[in-house]
């Protein structure tokens, strides 16, 4: 996969290799047969070459198609097996594709279910909000193209790390990105892989950008139950997490200009956490949209 990870492949393609493998040791057979019993060279070439070409295709390879050289059965064996090459190249584009737009992790649930949505589901989790200091103000005066291309730079470094974490990027919202932890796939202290990621994340921006970007991207993370699904209609489908532990991370990743720190934790992702990170910091309660008492939030820095 293009991402970095590893899917599943569906049954009708887990076939098809299956179909290779017997065709490989087919040839092999054929290819002894015909110099044992003295067919001539022209006539065993063919087939070696169609030996070669399944063990290419077994290793990953299927563009390097096998030349047609006659118009009898094994002229229509080499134009079958090219066409097999391209449709299990097609899949393979598709799969790659596929795992890029949505997510390893959540490619790997849906390839390995007969439906193709997610019904609502109650999860414990993490969630992390990360934003873009001041990108509005830097695209204004910045060509599309620079803008693009330093945003995208962002993302290759923020999101490889989420995934090392166990965490799926699950949304891109402007120049931020939403990712969870604990969901499409159950995660083991949500919590501890979160606030890693964020510390990483940090640290890795600060090497490739220097001191203007030490708080360029404000981090902020909140942990509890949450709602996860697929969401959508007229034939768009967006799996996503909702509720008040998704609204309580964005809203708090606001506060990381206020008070200065890049990272920021509420509460409820403290008492989650195995291991207390030494550089934490009590930034005391503050006012949260949508909350009628204060939320005491934590500084982080890398």
């Amino acid at each position: 996969m293009a991402t970095g990870a590893l899917v599943r492949l569906p049954a009708a393609d887990e076939d098809a290799v299956l179909l290779l493998f017997g065709v490989s040791g087919g040839l092999a057979l054929y290819v002894t047969i015909f110099v044992l019993t003295g067919i001539v060279q022209p006539a065993v070439e063919p087939l070696r070459e169609l030996r070669d070409a399944t063990r290419r295709v077994a290793s990953g390879v299927f563009t390097e198609r096998v030349p047609v050289t006659s118009v009898d059965d094994l002229g229509d064996l080499a134009v079958s097996f090219n066409e097999m090459q391209q449709g299990l190249h097609e899949r393979e584009s598709l799969h790659a594709a596929f795992g890029s737009y949505v997510g390893p992790a959540l490619a790997e649930r849906l390839l390995g279910q007969t439906d193709s949505t997610f019904e609502g589901e109650d999860v414990e989790v993490s969630v992390f909000f990360a934003d873009v200091r001041d990108f509005t103000a830097y695209s204004s005066r910045t060509a599309a193209r620079d803008a693009v291309a330093r945003l995208n730079r962002l993302f290759e470094i923020a999101v490889p790390i989420i995934r090392l974490h166990g965490g799926h990027a699950n949304k891109y919202i402007g120049d931020a990105v939403l990712a969870v932890f604990g969901t499409p796939q159950p995660l083991v202290n949500h919590a501890d892989h979160a606030v890693a990621a964020a510390l990483e994340i940090q640290r890795a921006l600060f090497d490739e950008f220097g001191e203007s970007l030490r708080i360029g991207i404000g981090i902020g993370i909140n942990s509890g139950r949450a709602i996860a699904g697929t969401i959508g209609g007229g034939g768009k489908l967006e799996f996503t997490v909702i509720g008040d532990t998704v609204n309580v991370a964005s809203r708090i990743e606001s506060l990381t200009k206020e008070t200065g720190a890049p990272i920021l934790l509420t509460q409820a992702t403290l008492d989650a956490l195995t291991t207390v990170p030494v550089s934490l910091v009590d930034r005391g309660p503050f006012d949260i949209r949508g909350k009628s008492e204060k939320l005491h939030v934590h500084g982080l820095r890398p």
